[in-house]
């Protein structure tokens, strides 16, 4: 019996995840540009508003140290 209630959880499950991806809509392909071209925007502006933060941790991890001068002249 521990079976049956184990398959029946199981195919209640994957009924759930198959009626959630058929009921989704699918993106147009110009859609989906603008989302990768927004997403590239927003890593853009989240880098520009932590760039001091960024500067901060290595400016430190050279004074400790940390970091290696990899210049071969």
């Amino acid at each position: 019996m521990k079976i049956f209630y184990a398959f029946t959880l199981l195919m209640m499950v994957v009924a759930a995840m198959f009626q959630y991806s058929t009921a989704m809509p699918q993106p147009q392909p110009d859609n989906i540009f603008k989302e990768i071209e927004s997403a590239g925007r927003r890593v853009r502006d989240r880098l520009a508003e932590n760039k001091q933060l960024i500067q901060d941790y290595v400016s430190i991890a050279s004074q400790l140290g940390l970091l290696k001068n990899n210049n071969n002249n």
